[in-house]
């Protein structure tokens, strides 16, 4: 491919930013790249932002399932269904740093979900290892399983909202 020597440089500078922001900038940065890719809708676009090394991608710790995704195929099923809900993430707090190379992020995010018409906003908390191109090494997220914003609490209600809605209709 032919590309001009302003795509280049516009190219190089962008790299050029992801290697000289802080690592909370940094973070954020990669975390918008996967938001971004989950409005699409297509879980093979989320998955392509798995690491993927020459015996294995990325490991996917989900919020809502009970198993470990570690191949393209899994991450992928994981997202056919989870995109079925429309997320949206939001970070509420992060905590960021560099080690060899890589961006380590842990922190809190809500999730808005829709169901059958209805949106819930779930809480849940996080920690991504990015590479320094923003694919994911390891991803782990789980729900909030304390206090009135729980995520138990707010998912149950969520799905019962959700299940009067289907049988009233």
């Amino acid at each position: 491919a032919h590309f001009s020597y302003n795509t280049l440089l516009i190219h190089r500078l962008h790299i050029f930013n992801l290697f000289t922001r802080t690592p909370e900038q940094k973070a954020r940065t990669c975390f918008d790249l996967w938001n971004k890719a989950l409005a699409t809708e297509k879980a093979s676009t989320v998955t392509a932002l798995y690491h993927y090394s020459k015996t294995k991608y990325g490991t996917l710790v989900p919020t809502l399932s009970n198993e470990v995704r570690h191949t393209k195929a899994g991450i992928e099923d994981y997202f056919n269904d989870f995109l079925l809900k429309k997320p949206q993430g939001k970070i509420v707090e992060i905590h960021a740093e560099q080690h060899a190379g890589d961006t380590i992020a842990s922190g809190l995010y809500d999730f808005k979900l829709t169901t059958d018409g209805v949106t819930s906003t779930v809480p849940a908390r996080f920690t991504y290892v990015f590479t320094k191109d923003c694919k994911i090494v390891t991803h782990h997220s789980s729900g909030m399983p304390e206090g009135e914003g729980s995520y138990q609490l707010r998912f149950e209600k969520f799905e019962n909202i959700a299940k009067s809605t289907t049988v009233s209709n």
